[in-house]
């Protein structure tokens, strides 16, 4: 009797609800056909584009405005490491050769004062480069960062000497010069801890007649303290 009375309670009793499995949603656009895939080098690893990008790079012709030597290089190569060989032609063209009838006296110039100079041409479109002065052996002069191979001068075929100052400045951990007598105009490139700028309108031969660049002291050392290698590259 009593499994009676719990079948019938059971029958009459309410059910739940179905439970139900949502449907996966339709996109709300149609898949992307092949053609409309991106090209395969968005899918290279990072390092790989990259590297792959300043290969690309095109050569420089650069040439040393009082030797008259000139060279077309291509400072990375292709796996996108700076090319010693290239680098080492720029240590020939930006040597000393300020002594008459003695051969030229080649210094390592530092690797990433070569990667800036290069930077900049790249930056503007700049195929030619004037060296103006890299190297300076000290001797009576300690020759500042020159007689370290730690700074260039140097002029962008095609574009303006402040201009191109105005953009150096913008980059960590280097001392820009801004050459403006007339028969200067050039641009001084140096690497440091420190960036320091200054400009400069008195004329060659002079040894010092620069007034510091106007310069926000705080700003300096913020964009020198995130200083990274990748800064040395170009964009």
């Amino acid at each position: 009797m009593l499994v009676l009375l719990f079948a019938s309670l059971l029958a009459f009793a309410p059910r739940p609800p179905p439970h139900t499995i949502p449907l996966l949603s339709s996109p709300s656009e149609p898949p992307r056909s092949l053609p409309d895939l991106d090209p395969p080098s968005s899918l290279l690893p990072l390092h790989f584009a990259a590297a792959s990008s300043l290969a690309s790079l095109p050569p420089l012709r650069l040439w040393n405005v009082h030797t008259r030597a000139e060279a077309t290089l291509r400072l990375y190569g292709a796996d996108g490491a700076l090319d010693e060989d290239a680098a080492a032609g720029l240590d020939r063209l930006l040597s000393d050769a300020r002594r008459a009838g003695k051969p030229p006296e080649v210094a390592r110039m530092d690797r990433r004062l070569l990667r800036l100079l290069f930077r900049a041409a790249y930056h503007f479109g700049a195929r030619e480069v004037e060296l103006v002065s890299g190297y300076r052996r000290p001797w009576r002069r300690a020759e500042g960062l020159h007689g370290k191979a730690k700074a260039v001068d140097f002029r962008l075929v095609g574009v303006d000497a402040p201009e191109v100052a105005a953009y150096l400045r913008t980059l960590p951990r280097v001392g820009v010069g801004l050459y403006t007598h007339p028969r200067t105009r050039w641009v001084h490139l140096d690497v440091r801890e420190r960036s320091y700028h200054w400009v400069d309108g008195t004329p060659p031969g002079r040894l010092w007649g620069a007034a510091q660049w106007p310069m926000d002291y705080r700003a300096l050392e913020e964009r020198d303290a995130a200083y990274q290698e990748g800064d040395d590259l170009p964009e």
